[in-house]
């Protein structure tokens, strides 16, 4: 796509193609430019009669809009309750690993604060 708001002559590029495939082409191009350009701009509306100017915000930022604009960012890192979480089950496990007669369904059980049960 050359520019933004000019659909191609898809005749032209295309003349062995039929009416119907030129018409898929051009709803597609249009759907394209609406995806890339008019979702990511802002629209001024101004209205003569009361003098006055609206501006409707865009539908989408991207992210660099968003860091210019000094947007913060949720961290990657594990909550403090995953944190906690984590710990907790790790002591589990060592503890039931210290004691190396168990067998491995009670260590897990043990581990995970299971209760015992025998089949």
């Amino acid at each position: 796509m050359a520019k933004p708001y000019r659909i191609p002559d898809f005749r032209k590029m295309y003349p062995e193609a039929s009416e119907e495939v030129i018409a898929v082409l051009r709803t597609t191009e249009r759907k394209m430019q609406y995806q890339e350009y008019d979702l990511k701009t802002e629209h001024t509306v101004v209205d003569q009669e009361s003098q006055t100017v609206c501006v409707i915000p865009s539908r989408e930022d991207s992210y660099e809009q968003l860091l210019e604009q000094s947007a913060q960012f949720q961290e990657d890192a594990d909550s403090v309750e995953e944190v906690v979480w984590k710990k907790l089950q790790h002591e589990h496990l060592q503890e039931a690993l210290s004691d190396g007669q168990a067998a491995p369904t009670k260590l897990c059980n043990r581990a995970f604060r299971l209760p015992y049960r025998k089949i």
